[in-house]
């Protein structure tokens, strides 16, 4: 009897599944909530978080201790209402979450979970101050039946995604005005000196590592497995099916993504890093060279007034000219021109070597990875960054010289202790 009874437990389960898929499916419009979800955790919405990013700017630079979360709320709001997002029936559910960690010590944290450096992670309390942008994040309410599908768990998910995404997405946006202010300012100046032509050089070679990253994550893997999920949501008749196939399109997005490999994730936040303070670099002397620019116009327009003041008191008889040649040697003093000097490409050949040195260690990193997990598709990635080979050459070659100057330790090495032991034989025979 007891195989009947698993036979009419197993008609039930399947009744019930079926009748719950029907609920989601029909009435909960699930692929319309998998279709939102996507478009706000996934930036598919491209103008909506533009708008956003663009006027919530100056609000995420503050600490996140100043920063009001219904402020940032209204500018969401504003920004999904004067989007192609208003059209979306479940944009209300979309709300602003200010959380107290970065994502790379979110990952960092749950990655370390039941191994050794997990009480350490644990207790660590990061000094450094936590800007608005480090600690934004979005959520999605949901209600009863749907969320037995977008749990809190599976939520979490879609924000460490998200807060990947639309951190690389801000540095671009960096990049990006970096170029427009340096292009205005250009117009402006008297040349094009040499440090113009390494920023220019360091900024587009960052761009190229910015939005290969980009592409990447978000065409090559999200894109690919998202058409997959879709087709297998098509077809479900299973509520465990359902599930299985939506844990299993975010925990391959995550991994593809370099999320959960700590020390690949580590070097993308450093190399993140430097490009924001790269930007954060460029811009405060971009404007610093503006108001240069400004007090040289100004000067030059005082000294023309004061060369026609000195005409005028020559013709009625030289009266003044003495008092307006010393007013004219005091105002043409100008503050120093730092673009000039060397301090400017100091700066900008240390931004180079950090940003090649972490590249490097990037890319040796991820090949290890590509050839170790063969299920990942990181080939297209370390193509994308390496596409012509120079990285490579450059590993390959800061390797041999490390291998050289092991031999030559050794070789030096084995040199002194022949020369000990043969000094400590001669010293014997004389005694």
């Amino acid at each position: 009897q007891w195989y009947q009874r698993r036979d009419i437990l197993q008609q039930g389960y399947a009744y019930a599944s079926n009748l719950l898929i029907e609920l989601l499916i029909e009435k909960e419009n699930l692929k319309g909530r998998f279709n939102s979800v996507k478009q706000y955790f996934l930036m598919g919405q491209g103008d909506f978080f533009l708008q956003f990013m663009t006027s919530a700017a100056t609000e995420l630079k503050k600490p996140v201790t100043d920063i009001l979360a219904s402020k940032l709320g209204n500018l969401l709001e504003l920004s999904l209402k004067t989007s192609s997002a208003r059209i979306d029936p479940f944009n209300d559910d979309l709300k602003v979450s200010l959380l107290p960690y970065d994502y790379v010590t979110q990952l960092t944290k749950i990655l370390s979970i039941e191994t050794a450096d997990e009480k350490s992670l644990s207790q660590s309390v990061s000094e450094a101050p936590l800007s608005g942008l480090e600690a934004f994040s979005i959520t999605f309410n949901v209600k009863w039946p749907v969320n037995l599908i977008l749990n809190q768990k599976i939520l979490a998910r879609y924000q460490m995604l998200f807060r990947h995404l639309f951190y690389i997405k801000n540095v671009e946006r960096l990049l990006c005005a970096v170029w427009i202010e340096n292009k205005d300012c250009l117009l402006s100046q008297e040349g094009y000196t040499h440090w113009h032509a390494k920023m220019f050089l360091l900024r587009d070679k960052m761009m190229g590592f910015v939005k290969n990253l980009e592409i990447y994550s978000m065409f090559d893997v999200i894109e690919g497995y998202w058409s997959k999920f879709q087709a297998a949501l098509s077809e479900v008749k299973d509520i465990e099916v359902l599930l299985k196939s939506h844990s299993h399109f975010l925990d391959h997005c995550l991994k593809e993504c370099l999320l959960t490999a700590p020390d690949l994730l580590s070097l993308i936040s450093k190399l993140l890093a430097v490009c924001v303070n790269f930007s954060n670099a460029i811009r405060r002397l971009t404007r610093s060279v503006k108001v240069q620019s400004g007090h040289k116009l100004a000067v030059q327009s005082a000294r023309e007034k004061l060369e026609s003041i000195r005409g005028s008191g020559d013709r009625k008889g030289g009266k003044g000219v003495h008092k307006s040649a010393s007013f004219s040697k005091e105002k043409s003093t100008t503050p120093h021109d730092f673009t000039k000097g060397p301090n400017v490409e100091n700066s900008i050949n240390t931004f180079n070597k950090n940003f090649n040195k972490l590249y490097r260690d990037f890319l040796e990193r991820l090949s290890h990875y590509e050839k170790r997990e063969v299920e990942l598709s990181m080939a297209n990635l370390t193509k994308r960054l390496d596409f012509n080979g120079y990285y490579s050459d450059l590993i390959l070659k800061a390797k041999e010289k490390k291998l050289l100057r092991d031999v030559n330790k050794v070789a030096s090495s084995k040199t002194l202790s022949g020369r000990s032991t043969s000094e400590t034989s001669l010293n014997s025979v004389l005694k």
